[in-house]
């Protein structure tokens, strides 16, 4: 058997709940298009809440991305994106941060610190002293 990594057909989907099987997520995104591999991240045999969806094409997935982004599964809101590890296609991150940024307000950039003025220099009193001796 050869496995391939499909470039630009692989996505993330975070949020899951954490008795989510792969079996659970597949049924999900096998509306959507023809996937060919799921796996849900582990650690000692529990979930992570994260996993990979991988379909046939890139056009499947990003179906699965307007589809099932932000829609409820196993009383949880999923968040599904381009796998960034496995690569996204061109221009799919700016379509993504366009779609999504309605959602989110705009962050505040950080401003330079203000700097402060100097301090005048402090009177000379040493003559008004010698002046009053």
């Amino acid at each position: 058997i050869h496995y391939f990594v499909l470039r630009y057909a692989t996505l993330y989907v975070v949020n899951l709940d954490f008795v989510c099987r792969w079996q659970d997520l597949k049924g999900l995104f096998k509306k959507v298009g023809q996937v060919e591999h799921v796996e849900i991240a582990e650690h000692d045999g529990k979930s992570k809440g994260w996993g990979t969806v991988q379909f046939l094409t890139s056009a499947q997935a990003q179906r699965a991305i307007d589809q099932l982004d932000g829609t409820e599964f196993q009383s949880r809101k999923v968040q599904v994106k381009w796998d960034r590890k496995k690569g996204a296609p061109p221009g799919a991150s700016a379509a993504f941060e366009k779609k999504n940024k309605s959602d989110h307000p705009p962050k505040k950039e950080k401003s330079a610190p203000k700097k402060q003025k100097p301090e005048p220099p402090a009177p000379n009193l040493d003559g008004a002293l010698s002046a009053s001796r």
